[in-house]
């Protein structure tokens, strides 16, 4: 009788959890109630209970969810033997195919929950040690610098002003994304730049 109810219980968690996602990206977290949730994964109030206690905790479930699909996505790009220039394209492509799933709302209201982001912010930084020992990053310039000043970016890409010269999100992310990893510079000028130095 256990086999039989264990793959229920996991289903209905799962059902809520996607029903969750789903309308969080669409709506926001703070539009969307328990009762909202419940309603649209057909489940009682009882079970979502049963699973999580409050709407923070399954927000927070989705949010270590994203993160872990993202070191997956962030590891596999890692093994991959291509030039690390195009390992950060493919991890810049990731992320904003990720950002375009979700509403603003949804991507504002989580950047302000008080969640643990070390594991994320590790991860990171492994990456930016291995382009430093390959040569593709500068390695006059300490890694945890790099991820403040990206994290400092992010910041400034919910200034309201600023989001509005841009189409959405996505276009706002990669021009933010671009000035950090190449600079202001073109190309051109910098392969130049390089050719002249000692």
């Amino acid at each position: 009788m256990n086999q039989d109810t264990k793959p229920r219980v996991s289903q209905k968690r799962e059902q809520i959890v996607e029903t969750a996602e789903t309308l969080f990206c669409r709506h926001g977290i703070r539009r969307i109630s328990v009762e909202e949730i419940c309603r649209a994964a057909q489940v009682s109030k009882m079970t979502f209970y049963k699973y999580f206690p409050n709407k923070r905790a399954l927000v927070k479930h989705i949010w270590q969810r994203l993160l872990d699909e993202g070191w997956a996505k962030m590891d596999e790009v890692r093994a991959m033997d291509i030039p690390f220039a195009r390992k950060i394209e493919l991890l810049l492509e990731y992320k904003l195919e990720q950002t375009s799933q979700l509403s603003h709302d949804f991507i504002e209201e989580l950047l302000q929950l008080d969640f643990d982001v070390s594991e994320w912010y590790q991860h990171f930084i492994e990456f930016l040690l291995e382009g430093q020992r390959t040569g593709d990053v500068r390695g006059d310039i300490r890694p945890e610098f790099i991820f403040a000043v990206l994290d400092k970016l992010h910041e400034l890409g919910r200034d309201e002003e600023l989001m509005q010269l841009y189409p959405d999100y996505r276009d706002l992310t990669r021009e933010l994304h671009h000035l950090l990893f190449y600079g202001i510079l073109s190309r051109e000028q910098t392969e130049a730049n390089s050719s002249r130095e000692p």
